[in-house]
């Protein structure tokens, strides 16, 4: 399975409500757009730990920028916007989840600061 959908279905799942399973690139998409219109900070928050433990353990032993969980910290964050770092992805898996946090780091970013909407 491609990386970077297996990452984006493991950060969907990670926020959807119990008994919710995509079964679609379709539902995929409609699960994770609810999860950040209902809760913006809190996907966002999931999106980055998500990812920066994905970005860890794939690039951990071989890049030499990442030595502790920090370093893909910042990584991660860094992806969000302006990609300001000295670190690099070196893995497949690596690069994956930072052109996953660049496609959708920015928008996610902007919705921060967004009211969760109740219903």
């Amino acid at each position: 399975m491609d990386p970077a959908l297996l990452a984006t279905a493991a950060l969907a799942l990670a926020s959807a409500p119990r008994g919710t399973f995509p079964t679609t690139i379709d539902e995929l998409g409609t699960l994770v757009r609810g999860q950040v219109e209902s809760d913006p900070m809190r996907a966002t928050l999931t999106t980055v730990l998500a990812a920066s433990v994905i970005f860890y353990r794939a690039e951990r032993g071989v890049n030499p920028k990442v030595e502790r969980f920090e370093d893909a910290l910042v990584f991660c964050t860094t992806c969000l916007s302006v990609g300001y770092s000295d670190i690099f992805a070196r893995t497949p898996t690596g690069k994956a989840v930072a052109s996953f946090l660049m496609t959708f780091g920015p928008s996610l970013s902007a919705k921060l600061l967004d009211a969760p909407q109740r219903r």
